[in-house]
């Protein structure tokens, strides 16, 4: 029994750390000239201490390093030879097409379906959960790029610069881990005109998922956003499922043809500190008006108290026929979407 617990070799830290050690020092350097005191992987490794440190910020990292254990902790745990300041690291990792990371995503997703780890996460049979939500991360009134994307405010004339990405994380209801896939920067291209968008970026992010994933099963799951037909069918085409909520304020349509039904199918469950769980469904109905809507099937969860008071309520749209055997299945993994916030 107490070599099964043992943990695997290739999920261990140090061989994690390999990994992703080969994988920064296999990029190219963006930069020219002789300023190179700082290697691309002594750069990336420290920006990836700072995370496993859970440092408030670069400062608080650097200010961690001035105490001769924690460089040693660099150079032993991380192998780090030279460490760059933070404004020095910015700048460097600013460089880097973060697209060149897919790499090390993939080699350690490898391992873990090695493992079987991945069997796990299963939120129904050979079948994982990736959820996608988009996130801001830089925001300025003055500091711009071309690659920046521009909102203007009507009523003050000021433009506000921002990047963003849209990050999937496989995760399921039992886990508290989530699992990063490789992240679709919502940016506009050099000489684009159009601006790139949230729904944009999905679509770029489902078929990189499938090409990166080829024979595994996904089931998408996105907030309201990614509940249209266009996304929905880009979901199809690409032979996965989809989990989407369904705002009635955003399907107006769909609503009323659920409230249409005298009676819809419904289960229900108390929990052990007395709330009760109600979860009604629908399906086949169609998600728009017109002859070309795609076809759904409606699912929502409505959640009370132990005086009967409805404490949340939600609603998803999919592809996967609801019934009573998998009705709370569903439900679940819909819930589980605030993983991602």
């Amino acid at each position: 029994m107490t070599s099964l617990c043992k943990p695997k070799k290739h999920l261990s830290f140090d061989a994690l750390r390999k990994s992703l050690s080969g994988c920064f020092d296999n990029l190219s350097d963006p930069r020219s000239g002789n300023n190179t005191q700082y290697s691309v992987h002594d750069a990336l490794m420290s920006a990836f201490a700072c995370m496993y440190f859970q440092d408030t910020s670069l400062l608080a990292f650097q200010r961690r390093l001035e105490q001769k254990h924690q460089r040693s902790n660099m150079q032993s745990l991380f192998r780090v030879r030279n460490t760059p300041k933070d404004a020095q690291l910015r700048d460097l990792i600013d460089r880097i097409d973060s697209g060149t990371l897919a790499s090390c995503f993939k080699d350690i997703h490898e391992r873990l379906r090695r493992s079987k780890y991945f069997e796990e996460f299963a939120v129904m049979p050979g079948t994982l959960m990736c959820v996608i939500d988009g996130t801001t991360y830089h925001s300025s009134k003055t500091i711009s790029c071309q690659s920046c994307l521009r909102k203007t405010s009507k009523k003050s004339g000021d433009t506000t610069y921002s990047h963003a990405i849209l990050q999937g994380a496989i995760m399921h209801p039992d886990k508290r881990q989530v699992l990063p896939v490789m992240p679709e920067a919502i940016s506009n291209k050099d000489g684009s005109k159009k601006q790139d968008c949230e729904t944009n970026a999905a679509k770029r992010f489902i078929r990189q998922l499938r090409k990166d994933y080829p024979r595994q099963q996904f089931i998408l799951g996105g907030d309201g956003l990614m509940s249209h037909q266009p996304l929905i069918q880009d979901v199809i085409d690409n032979n996965m499922h989809f989990l989407f909520v369904a705002k009635p304020g955003d399907h107006t349509y769909l609503y009323e043809w659920i409230d249409a039904f005298e009676t819809l199918p419904v289960t229900s469950f108390e929990d052990e500190k007395g709330r009760q769980h109600v979860i009604r469904w629908q399906n086949d109905v169609p998600l728009k008006d017109g002859n070309d809507a795609v076809r759904v099937n409606f699912l929502e969860y409505q959640q009370f108290n132990e005086q009967g008071k409805m404490t949340f309520r939600n609603a998803w749209v999919t592809d996967i026929p609801v019934t009573e055997d998998n009705a709370i299945t569903l439900a679940r993994a819909g819930r589980c979407r605030w993983k991602i916030e």
